[in-house]
């Protein structure tokens, strides 16, 4: 089974941390009005929406995830939003059949909660027409979340998070090895970009961004785990504590990549 690490539910706050970010991979790869590009494992359509504005009315997008209930919410909000260019299948990259060959192929904080990325990266591969685009915005939650001051309870969280994702086996540093994925899927090397998403107690954001990577990881979780995080608290005690102590929290390093195919 595959495991995404990002989750399929996000606050207004996360999706506004993580979108400029995007942007700027879009922007460079070269993404623009009249592209058809499909959204990889889209949960509820953050990107996708984004991408559907981006693209606009001579363009179009499909997104496509592995999850019926979150395929039926996407369905729901691009018809109270008035998307028209925007159509969601519930598939996994390896079932998705179309006939379509894409301008673009997209996906968000997907490669780290996987066990085989680099099948997925040839089959994401494999949907672009040639000279299409391949695109990922990724993280490497290999290199914790810091805190300076360090902050107690964040100290925990990134344990809690390291032995989860070495237990079930995924790519936690998929955002740092990004070269080494796409030259074993057969790509060319992609270019690349990082930035990282840094908050006082002030600014949620990066506060945000760990309460929803718990949330993605919680059916995953032990007993102890569960009851040490707290997680419906969590955010607003780490945003207290960033307050108090004076810390700068750094939330896991974002990492895009995109390529050309031949």
């Amino acid at each position: 089974m595959d495991l995404r690490l990002a989750g399929n539910q996000r606050s207004s706050t996360t999706r506004h941390a993580l979108q400029p970010i995007t942007d700027g991979l879009l922007n460079t790869a070269g993404i623009v009005g009249g592209f058809r590009v499909l959204d990889l494992y889209c949960g509820r359509g953050d990107l996708s929406f984004s991408l559907a504005e981006r693209v606009g009315e001579t363009g179009s997008v499909v997104g496509i995830d592995p999850s019926a209930d979150v395929i039926e919410a996407a369905r729901e909000r691009a018809t109270k939003g008035g998307y028209t260019n925007v159509k969601f299948h519930h598939a996994s990259i390896e079932h998705f059949c179309t006939s379509t060959r894409f301008d673009a192929v997209v996906c968000r904080h997907v490669i780290s909660g996987l066990r085989e990325p680099v099948a997925f990266l040839r089959a994401a591969a494999r949907l672009v027409r040639n000279r299409g685009i391949v695109a990922v915005h990724e993280m490497d939650a290999s290199r914790g979340i810091r805190s300076t001051p360090p902050i107690p309870d964040l100290r925990a969280v990134d344990d809690i998070i390291g032995r989860t994702l070495d237990r079930l086996g995924v790519l936690p540093d998929a955002g740092g090895r990004l070269v080494d994925l796409f030259d074993e899927a057969g790509l060319p090397l992609p270019a690349l970009s990082a930035q990282s998403i840094v908050s006082s107690g002030l600014d949620g954001a990066a506060f945000a961004l760990t309460a929803s990577l718990l949330t993605s990881l919680l059916p995953y979780l032990t007993r102890d785990d569960v009851e040490t995080l707290q997680i419906a608290t969590l955010e607003h005690r780490l945003r207290q504590s960033a307050l108090q102590l004076l810390s700068q929290v750094e939330f896991v390093p974002q990492v895009c990549a995109w390529v050309r195919i031949n």
